[in-house]
């Protein structure tokens, strides 16, 4: 990311400690959690795409200390959120606009697919939407990654 941009942190990020660490992550599961210090979540969330790297650095020094979190520091942060695609950077956009996409169920599913399908789908799905993706016979989903995207 050039050292004019304006990063911008998606607003739906979650932070959570866990592991004596503390991680910022994405609940949508489209960037890989990282960790952070308590410094760097503060200069997080000035990443709102309105104030430069140095723009963010000097209201952090003005806060906090100069000796709060340096610029290169800042600069640091921002490659690592934008490599975890947990800012809206060249990066995600990269990534979106490529032909294949990183796996985000992969761990979530048992190996068998008989042991999460309940008995009346063990079969393949029964029809074809309008728009061509697969529709289960009964109007309930039990897929495991509906209910752990809500974690």
């Amino acid at each position: 990311m050039s050292p004019h941009a304006k990063p911008t942190r998606w607003p739906w990020l979650a932070a959570a400690h866990e592991g004596g660490q503390l991680w910022l992550y994405d609940p949508r599961r489209l960037g890989s959690p990282a960790v952070v210090s308590r410094a760097e979540l503060e200069a997080v969330q000035l990443f709102t795409g309105h104030a430069t790297v140095p723009d963010i650095h000097a209201a952090l020094a003005a806060k906090f200390g100069p000796t709060f979190l340096s610029l290169p520091a800042i600069h640091d942060l921002v490659m690592r959120l934008d490599e975890s695609f947990l800012l809206d950077g060249p990066a995600f956009r990269e990534y979106l606009a490529g032909p294949v996409r990183r796996p985000s169920c992969i761990g979530c599913y048992p190996p068998e697919p008989s042991a999460w399908r309940p008995p009346n789908r063990a079969r393949s799905p029964s029809r074809l939407s309008a728009s061509g993706r697969l529709m289960w016979s009964s109007a309930t989903s039990t897929c495991p990654a509906s209910t752990a995207r809500q974690h």
